[in-house]
């Protein structure tokens, strides 16, 4: 069995599946770190207004395909639910995620369409 522990907003890291998922609120970015020198993340930018902007999503090359980048979204999307925010997806691979996943699309702020 896999243990899950979402994060807080204060910052705290969370293990989601085998992944240790760190959020920095100041640069505004989840991180998932393999093999201490690998990263994943994910950048935002959230506003006042209660809008988590999701600009981009990189993974190494050598860690593509092992299904890290959909974690690391469906993390983010479960932090923007918990938080009572938005999400406006700008970056391609969380549109793609979303497409394969409408039941997330009820996180969407107003007005945004999926293109």
């Amino acid at each position: 069995m896999s243990e899950e522990n979402i994060t807080n907003p204060q910052g705290k890291d969370a293990n989601v599946g085998d992944l240790q998922i760190e959020h920095d609120p100041e640069r505004m970015t989840f991180e998932v770190v393999v093999d201490t020198n690998k990263r994943a993340v994910l950048e935002y930018r959230s506003n006042r207004e209660g809008k988590m902007f999701l600009n981009s999503t990189e993974v190494p090359e050598s860690l593509r395909g092992q299904g890290i980048a959909a974690k690391l979204v469906q993390h983010v999307f479960d932090y923007a639910r918990e938080n009572n925010y938005r999400i406006i997806p700008v970056c391609s691979y969380v549109k793609t995620y979303l497409k394969k996943h409408p039941e997330q699309q009820d996180l969407m702020a107003s007005g945004i369409r999926l293109s």
